[in-house]
């Protein structure tokens, strides 16, 4: 999450929280409430220990507006858990550190559990077949 996290904010002016310490699941909720932010990214294991181990809501970080997720599967359960309890949609995303995202969900578009999304404007998306680096064929219906 380098490229989003961290490249992508400090390109534009803006403001980073990088959490150096202590894992547990009411540091998130707590980091976004003091400092007003406004999008959070995380792995779903942190979004399912917030959901499991807190009693957060939309109340106490108010100032959330975009949550992403990356890293692993994004569950239908935790997915609904967050929208029930935040009001907010979890946009799902693949990529690479180096480089941010190439594949992900946006608000353009409704957001299909499961998916992580469309590729990004600038990005060529191939599925190669890795014995022999030819494009993979479309799969059949039916």
């Amino acid at each position: 999450m380098l490229g989003s996290a961290l490249m992508d904010p400090l390109f534009h002016g803006k403001t980073v929280i990088a959490h150096e310490g202590k894992n547990d699941a009411e540091t998130w909720p707590r980091l976004i409430a003091k400092h007003g932010a406004t999008i959070f990214i995380g792995v779903p294991t942190i979004y399912r220990q917030i959901l499991q181990k807190t009693a957060f809501t939309k109340a106490d970080v108010p100032t959330l507006r975009h949550c992403m997720s990356a890293g692993e599967h994004l569950s239908d359960e935790v997915f609904g858990l967050w929208k029930d309890r935040f009001g907010l949609d979890i946009f799902e995303a693949v990529g690479m550190s180096e480089f941010s995202y190439y594949l992900s969900q946006s608000r353009f578009r409704p957001i299909r559990p499961g998916s992580a999304g469309f590729p990004q404007p600038g990005h060529d998306i191939r599925l190669l077949d890795p014995r022999r680096s030819r494009r993979c064929r479309p799969a059949r219906r039916g």
